[in-house]
Order: structure tokens, then sequence, then C-alpha cells
């Protein structure tokens, strides 16, 4: 936890000042504008990495507030040490403390909650193996339909013959990026999954046995709806195998019951979710580490032939489902199309915007990273597709085929650190709050309105506790919270003293890479002055100001709440006007934000607005250096 300037502003209790804009930087139709200010914090979660103090005792926490004992709570502790007074409520909690050992001695202290599990059985990996290395699973979900047939620029590859087409391209990806894989992380365990009007998974391609098979009705009869109904590891082979004879128009031998059971029994898998989910979670999740694999998934990905239509849905509903087992890990789809068989289809209209907002959710929820790269030139609807991505923290990205190398890489090495991560910043209740989305979008409307009313109901909107939930965080996600000073009655305000320094204390609980579960947390004091310039001046991290407006307004355009967006650009406007070394990204940000109009809704945005609104909320200030 880090804050942007040395003094946090104390604005008197009177909130924060408005001011008029001036008529060069107006984006909206509005008089006046809360205005920006250095009250921020930055919480960037590659810091899980670093240890901390471990603590063996169990968090003592607040009855009402559930701030949690630490070093700055020594101070409000009684002679005997039985009652604790909460620096953030001021509640009275009984601790009963023998000792002030009993109490962490650092700002920064690790309680753990839970320790590791043991491995899963299924990962047949022997110990020497399972220790040595990252043993997640990473699927390469890659879209073989037609258009991946399409010619590509090949002024790059001049010196060969043939043309090169964009499922080329993904080949040439897809193995060097396998060879860097087999070098650095030896116990990968890497799948592949196709799709096209199939969708084929071939495992770790060790098999010399057909890839499972997915695909309408009308197509083939479903192997895939059987073998979700059934543990036998036998019967699941011979399906397979079988699975590719039969279609519709031959005659189909009536006395064989598996036969049967094919043509009969859940023929409509590529349709339905939870069914694909439930086929996925039943495959054998024996995948072996890449360092014994990458030949024989480099022979099958250098075969690869274009076919078909783009069964997107079903091919990440069953990479999703499949990595379910194993929170931590990855898939990676690259397409060039928008989804047109199946569920997802975006011929469903609402119904594929709620397909994938659900298949979000389910994933975040396992702490599976879902990223997404399209081609330039391509229209994919990453609108809808991107919103897995997003709420999953993984990548989104419009690429030339030929930087394919380059975006795996990188995708690769921006590491995960954390699953199911929740931040949650609790203040001092009587003097400051928080100011969460809620909150700014009712700020916006009252200074849309300039209703004095409205404008005192914010008071009811601030809340000195706030919890983020991040879900996967990797060593680049960097979260960002504002804080201001609350207006006080007028007899607190005449018992008050100006603000000094108050404690700030921020929860982040998370599940470690190995499956442990650890509650980390940081308090820190935080000095104030009632003289603005003072905290401009004392500015820690300028950059930290950039990634907070970034994440910020596109957040709201995300939530389709574009008026909001647009206020907050206006409080930007206004302070760019009196920096003159405001980052170029930032600037086309704005320049984005300030032409959406008000209807502007996330599912309106093409793909380029799409990509960079999905950016810049992951905005860290690394980004602005």
């Amino acid at each position: 936890m880090e804050f942007c300037s040395k003094f946090a502003y104390d604005y008197g209790f009177s909130g924060s000042d408005s001011e008029d804009i001036e008529e060069e930087n107006k984006i909206t139709n509005l008089k006046k504008v809360r205005k920006a200010d250095t009250n921020i914090i930055s919480v960037a979660f590659d810091k899980l990495t670093a240890t901390s103090q471990m603590f063996a005792g169990e968090p003592k926490k607040c009855k009402n507030c559930e701030a949690i004992m630490t070093k700055t709570s020594r101070d409000n502790l009684s002679a005997d040490k039985n009652i604790w007074i909460c620096e953030f409520c001021f509640e009275q909690n009984s601790v009963k403390l023998t000792n002030l050992d009993e109490v962490p001695n650092e700002d920064d202290v690790t309680f753990l909650i839970e320790p590791a599990p043991e491995k899963p059985t299924e990962s047949k990996l022997s110990n020497e193996e399972n220790t040595s290395g990252d043993d997640k699973y990473l699927i390469y979900c890659v879209d073989i339909s037609g258009s991946m047939n399409t010619s590509i620029n090949r002024n790059y590859y001049s010196f060969r013959s043939q043309a090169m087409s964009r499922l080329g391209a993904v080949k040439i990806a897809c193995i060097e990026n396998l060879r860097t894989l087999k070098t650095d992380q030896p116990q990968k365990r890497v799948g592949f999954v196709t799709f096209s009007d199939e969708v084929k998974y071939y495992g770790d391609a060790t098999n010399s046995s057909k890839p499972i098979t997915m695909c309408n009705h009308n197509d083939r009869y479903s192997a895939g709806s059987i073998l979700s109904t059934s543990n036998n590891r036998a019967n699941k082979s011979f399906m397979g195998n079988i699975f590719s004879k039969f279609k519709p128009s031959q005659n189909k031998p009536s006395q064989n019951e598996n036969v049967q059971e094919i043509n009969n029994v859940h023929a409509n898998i590529m349709d339905n979710k939870e069914e694909m989910l439930e086929f996925s979670k039943n495959q054998d999740g024996d995948i072996k580490p890449i360092k014994k694999s990458h030949s024989d998934l480099e022979r099958k990905i250098t075969n690869l032939r274009t076919e078909g239509s783009t069964a997107l849905g079903p091919a990440l509903t069953f990479c999703i489902g499949f990595l379910s087992r194993l929170p931590g890990s990855q898939v990676i789809l690259c397409t060039d199309g928008c989804a047109n068989v199946g569920m997802g289809s975006v011929e469903s209209g609402q119904a594929s915007e709620q397909f994938y907002e659900d298949l979000a959710i389910y994933a975040k929820n396992k702490g599976i990273v879902v990223n997404v790269i399209t081609m330039e030139s391509t229209d994919c609807r990453l609108a809808l597709l991107g919103k897995v991505a997003d709420l999953t923290n993984g990548t989104v990205n419009i690429v030339n085929p030929l930087n394919l190398s380059e975006e795996f890489k990188s995708i690769l090495q921006n590491r995960l650190v954390a699953t199911d991560v929740k931040a949650k910043l609790i203040v001092n209740n009587k003097y400051l709050y928080i100011r969460d989305d809620d909150l700014e979008i009712a700020e916006a409307k009252a200074y849309e309105t300039d209703d004095p009313n409205a404008k005192k109901e914010l008071e009811k909107l601030k809340k000195s506790i706030v919890e983020k939930n991040i879900g996967n965080a990797n060593v680049e996600t960097e979260i960002t919270f504002e804080f201001g000073v609350k207006r006080l009655d007028e007899d607190v305000k005449k018992k008050s003293t100006k603000l000094d320094k108050l404690p700030f204390q921020l929860q982040i609980s998370y599940t470690m890479p190995n499956g442990a579960k650890a509650l980390r947390v940081y308090t820190k004091i935080q000095k104030f002055t009632q003289d603005r310039k003072q905290a401009e001046n004392e500015i820690i991290s300028k950059e930290l100001i950039w990634a907070n407006y970034a994440q910020k307004m596109s957040n709201h355009i995300s939530n389709s709440s574009a008026s909001t967006a647009q206020y907050r650009g206006q409080q930007l406007s206004s302070l760019m006007s009196k920096d003159e070394h405001v980052p170029e990204l930032l600037k086309e940000n704005l320049k984005m934000i300030k032409n959406f109009s008000f209807q502007t809704n996330s599912s309106s945005l093409n793909d380029v607005q799409t990509r960079d609104v999905l950016k810049a909320k992951k905005a860290n200030r690394k980004m602005f250096l």
C-alpha cells in the first residue's frame, strides 16, 4: 500500500473544493466539477511475492469494523491490556492480552489462514517434478475456421516460397512458445484445443488415439455428451474411437447399445454450457510436462488445417471447465472471427452477452485466467469476448499475426501471483471516507443537475470500508483507491482540531499458487496538511495519478456509465491543463472518452475501443514511466 503524496490534503472538513471549467478544457456541459486531488492509494500485487512478518496467531479483529490489531493498535490498549479501542471506528473491544507479543509489531504482516493442500491426485508427476517448477495447466485454444486461411503480409517471411496464412502465423508462434516453455518452465503442463464447426481436444498430444471431438448433432453424433455421464475410462476410449464413424446419414446398428446412446442422449452439447463444463471436468487431467510432450505437440500443431465455421463459445467453455480443477491455470485463445456456432454465437443477441458474462464469473471463481488474442483487420466482437478476459484479469489484444510470438511470450511473463484475491480498505470513520464507484456515479449526476440537495445526499454514500473483489492477480496488477475528508456537523467541528495524521489499513485475502490461503495486512500512517500546494508539491508518484484516472474512466465505460467516465475525464482535463508532462497514452485515453456519447455502453464498442478500454482498466504506474 502506497500513498500518492507524503501528505493527504485536509479540506478543513468541508469536502473537496469545486472549480469552474475553463472553456478550452471542456469535454462536458458541466459548469463545475470536483477538483482532482492527490488523495490516492495504490496497491501493487507483485508485493505479495515479497516476504513479510508471518504471524502465528489468529488475527484479532474489531467486532464493529473488522479492522485487525497491528502495530498501530498497541497505543490504543488499556493499561491492563484487556481493552482495545479501535483506531478506525473507536469501538471498545475486549481482547484480554497476556503480553504485547500477541499483537504484531510490524505494519506489514501475513496471517496463514489455511495451509497448502496436498497435490491433486490427477497430477501424476513425481515428487521431484512437482517441486521443481510451475505445474499449472496452460491450454492453447486455436481457431482453425476457414477465415484463418487468409493470407497475410509475408515480407518478414520473404525467404519462404509459399504464402503465409493467419493459421500459419499461429503455428509458428505456438511452436516458438512451446520451445521457450520447455527451457524456462519445463514442468508447465500444456494442452491443445482447436475449434471450427467442431471442437477438438488433443490433450498433450502424446496419446496416439484420435482427439476427443465435440460437434452439433447435424454433423455428427456427440460422443462427448455420453462421455460426460460416464466415469469409465475404458468406455471413454471406446467411445472416442467410434465417435467419428457414425453420421446421421448412415445406418446405425441398433443392437449396439452404446451407439444407440450416442444417437439419443445429449446431442446438443455444443449448445449446453452446463453439460460442456461437466464433460470437460470429466476428462483425464494427466497432462505431461512440456519437457516430455513438446515434440508431440509440435507435430500436431504443424499438421493443422483450416475448415468450417467458428465454434468459439463451446471451445472456450470446454477449456475453462477442464482448467477449473487447478486454480492458477490459464488459456490463450487465438481467433480471427466472431463466434457463430453453438453457445455464445453472436447471432443469439442478448443471450450471448449473458453467456459470456456467466462464463467469465465461473472462470474467475475457479481462479482461471483467460487471455484473448485477435487479428488486425478483423471483427471478433471483443465487446462480448473481452468480458471473460477482463474479469479473469487476462490479456486482451489485437495483433499483427506476425507479432503473435511476442504476444504469447508477454502473456507468460506476466506471472500469476495469487487467486481469489480480495482487497479491503478501512479508514477512520469519523473523519474520512472512500470514493467508490457508487459515490462517483451519484456525484456525476449531482454535478450534472447542479442540485444542492443531490449533493447533500452524497454524504449518505460515503463509506469507511470498501472491498474490491480482484479474483486473479499477476505481477502487473495494480489497483487504486481514492479517499476524502468528511463534512462534520457544527458541534463536532468545534470539538475537532485540524487533522494531523491517521491510520489506513489494507487487508488482502488471497490463495497462493500452492493452494495455501493467507491474509496480508498493511497498516500505514498518513500525515495530513491543510495546504493544498504542500500535498501537490510532495507527490511521491505522479504516475499513480495517471494510472488512477485511466482505471477510473475506463471502469465506468466498462460498466456502461459514460456520463461518469466523462465527469472523471473533465476532472483530468482540468488537471492536465496545469501539467505539461501528461503521458500521450493518457491523452489518447481521454480523447476516446471525450468522443463517447452519454448513451454509449460497453456492448456497443468496436474491437479497438474495447481493447483500449480494457487495457486502461489495468493501467499501472509502469505504463506511464
